[in-house]
């Protein structure tokens, strides 16, 4: 077993401190507290040993301490670790690199000066857990007694000048100067063709320059019937109705297509399609998907929430931020023949995923299933990968270990809930109503109780009855 990212990940501890919550119809339901509370997670909110930067010892190391280094504690690195971890050779193991006290040092959570026993290095080199070191047998007791005393003495280790390697350096500048993708989209002038005629608008021009390029020319044009049925499958996922293709094959209407198309738009099984696309992504599922596959409660609720979302013609920008903060909004989207909070049921995404019914590491459970909410949110609404920074920065991506664990937070310090979402706006109504009624008893109410209660005080004071 070799030093690897699988060991270099965070063991999770949470920072709860009644932060609410994620929501949603399936799971969840508002709390209150102001929204910055709930959602800003700018700090990580998991730390552990493997996460935290190496420290470096409090005071300058002796000379008797470089020296230990050099004549004890180097000679081994030498000999039993730089085969694999040594950027010379290579890639090294895990990130970790021997070759200099900057390489080192950059690999994060490795050891922690001064407490041999809080090291993970110290550990492996122990075979105290799973990741044992070196792999193929315990170092003599002499060695491993000098790697201990030399954490125990703050991790000594003469400045060779060296720099760590450059390549993971983090830039996010340019990280997104380096790819298209990053880059905001510009407006390009539709390119000049040779069959200018065949094209209907400017979109059919950068098609044709493509075919035209590769000398290709466009396929001919189907039936009227053909584009019929290719309609109808593609949007609603049913053959059309016979009746609708002898109506738009005999149409005189030019038009008479576009206008079948915008009926199969309206139609409610166009949302049931393309839902399905969606709901793949979302990995979409009503049972936990492992061990004793529980049932999630009233996870359909979530599954019909996009299928009207798509039906309504829900803005993009809205089908987003209802699915990752809709009970956030100050102003949800309620149904108007139901009432009900359409924005909070959105929050269902966060509710799916694969769940053990009993594991046997609960932080590392925790973990897992953060981590797998994380990566399809990345995968859904950016179209990125984001679980390779959970353990380091992107190898390649914009995205960052603490832009990850920013994520994390934001989960782990919200809470599931099921919440009355088709009377959720009318109780929050009732409850307003009762607060000014109550305020304005108070109002009423006070200035006689003090007048009462001062009277009594006068009273008393003087020995006689108080007037009822």
């Amino acid at each position: 077993m070799m030093w690897s990212a699988e060991h270099l990940r965070p063991i999770e501890r949470r920072k709860r401190g009644g932060v609410p919550a994620v929501t949603n119809a399936a799971a969840g339901g508002s709390n209150p507290g102001p929204a910055s509370t709930r959602r800003r997670a700018v700090l990580l909110a998991w730390l552990a040993v493997v996460c935290a930067p190496l420290q470096a010892a409090a005071a300058q190391p002796t000379a008797e301490d470089l020296e230990f280094f050099e004549s004890r504690v180097r000679p081994i690195f030498l000999q039993h670790c730089c085969t694999c971890h040594s950027r010379k050779k290579g890639d090294p193991k895990g990130g970790l690199s021997f070759d200099s006290r900057a390489d080192f040092r950059a690999a994060e959570g490795v050891a922690v000066a001064g407490q041999p026993a809080d090291s993970l290095l110290v550990q492996a080199l122990r075979h105290d857990g799973d990741l044992q070191m070196p792999p193929d047998g315990k170092l003599p007791a002499a060695a491993l007694e000098a790697i201990e005393e030399w954490v125990r003495r703050g991790l000594p280790w003469p400045d060779d000048g060296a720099a760590a390697d450059d390549g993971r350096a983090f830039d996010l500048a340019q990280r997104r100067a380096e790819h298209w993708c990053w880059q905001p989209p510009r407006a390009s002038p539709p390119p000049a063709v040779h069959d200018a005629g065949w094209c209907r608008d400017d979109i059919d021009r950068f098609v044709l320059e493509r075919l035209e390029a590769a000398g290709l020319a466009p396929a001919p044009e189907a039936a009227p019937a053909v584009l019929v049925r290719r309609a109808a499958e593609l949007l609603t996922g049913l053959p059309p109705d016979p009746a609708d293709v002898d109506r738009v094959v005999g149409a005189s209407d030019p038009l008479a297509f576009e206008h079948y198309v915008d009926q199969l738009l309206s139609s409610p099984h166009y949302g049931e399609r393309f839902a399905r696309h969606w709901l793949d992504v979302a990995r979409y599922g009503e049972t936990r998907s492992h061990d004793i596959n529980h049932t999630l409660p009233n996870a359909w609720h979530y599954r019909d929430w996009v299928v009207r979302a798509f039906n309504a013609d829900l803005p993009y920008d809205e089908f987003v931020r209802e699915q990752l903060a809709g009970d956030l909004l100050p102003h949800p989207r309620v149904d108007p023949a139901t009432g009900a909070n359409e924005s909070v049921v959105g929050t269902g995404f966060w509710y799916l995923g694969e769940e053990m019914q009993s594991p046997t590491d609960l932080a590392q459970d925790e973990g897992d299933r953060t981590d797998n909410r994380i990566d399809t949110f990345g995968k859904a609404f950016l179209g990125l990968p984001l679980g390779c920074a959970r353990c380091h920065d992107h190898k390649f991506d914009a995205i960052s270990n603490e832009d990850y664990y920013a994520l994390a937070g934001m989960l782990l310090s919200s809470s599931y809930r099921q919440v009355p979402f088709e009377t959720l706006a009318a109780n929050r109504e009732v409850a307003a109503q009762l607060e000014a009624v109550d305020a304005e008893a108070r109002g009423t109410l006070a200035p006689l109780m003090e007048a009462v209660v001062g009277a009594v005080v006068e009273a008393t004071a003087a020995g006689t009855t108080a007037p009822s």
